[in-house]
């Protein structure tokens, strides 16, 4: 937040009235914002996720996977049973063309005991026991 702060007052002291508005518009230019916008066949408007201008729009439908899940009442391990799902997303950042993508078939796999010893991350104190999988339909 504090370097947030500082771009700001950096640019009101290098630049005019004008440019300044413009200037702080594009600060957060970085980002790129997706939601799900259709859900098994039926519009819907479900979660708000963020990524990087330099990740690609199948990160953000692994990311909105979760809310996806969550939307269905599903926590933890239980997205497991959720099974395959079709969704599209679409971009709504400020100044895009909200472009629409997809549709994803996602589900969750759940690692098998070989591969959660390679899913253990901190010296063993983070586990991860499954992973999003998200492919074009």
């Amino acid at each position: 937040m504090s370097h947030l702060i500082s771009q700001i007052e950096n640019i009101y002291n290098t630049h005019n009235t004008y440019n300044i508005q413009k200037e702080i518009m594009s600060i957060d230019t970085e980002k790129r914002h997706f939601r799900v916008v259709e859900l098994d066949n039926r519009k819907t408007s479900i979660g708000e996720v963020t990524i990087s201008n330099k990740a690609s729009p199948s990160d953000a439908a692994k990311k909105l996977l979760r809310s996806i899940a969550y939307e269905k009442g599903l926590k933890g391990n239980k997205k497991i049973s959720m099974g395959q799902v079709k969704y599209s997303i679409q971009e709504f950042t400020r100044g895009s063309k909200n472009k629409v993508f997809g549709p994803y078939i996602g589900h969750y796999y759940k690692y098998n005991d070989e591969e959660l010893k390679r899913a253990t991350i901190a010296n063993g104190k983070i586990k991860y026991n499954m992973k999003a999988i998200v492919k074009l339909a």
